[in-house]
């Protein structure tokens, strides 16, 4: 079983709160955290590493997931001149 977290920010909709539980796999853990407050965002985690952003919306014709990528921190690398191939004599 893998251990999985839903983490909610105070939001003002709702105050701040993790809820973790256990589920074989990411379709599980979506179908176990369905009984949570529509209308907020929160963020998926399995392990301690996080997965995605998830939120449920009343889009009129029903209730759905809406589901983020994870926002992943930017890399910046120093980036080197081209190298000039040597010219054989």
């Amino acid at each position: 079983m893998i251990t999985y977290a839903l983490r909610y920010e105070d939001d003002g909709i709702g105050i701040e709160k993790r809820v973790e539980f256990e589920a074989d796999t990411p379709a599980q853990a979506l179908l176990i955290a369905q009984g949570e407050a529509e209308g907020r965002w929160a963020e998926l985690s399995a392990d301690g590493r996080p997965i995605c952003l998830l939120g449920r919306e009343n889009l009129g014709a029903g209730n759905y997931w809406v589901i983020r990528p994870q926002q992943q921190p930017e890399i910046v690398a120093p980036v080197s001149a081209p190298q000039t191939p040597e010219r054989a004599v």
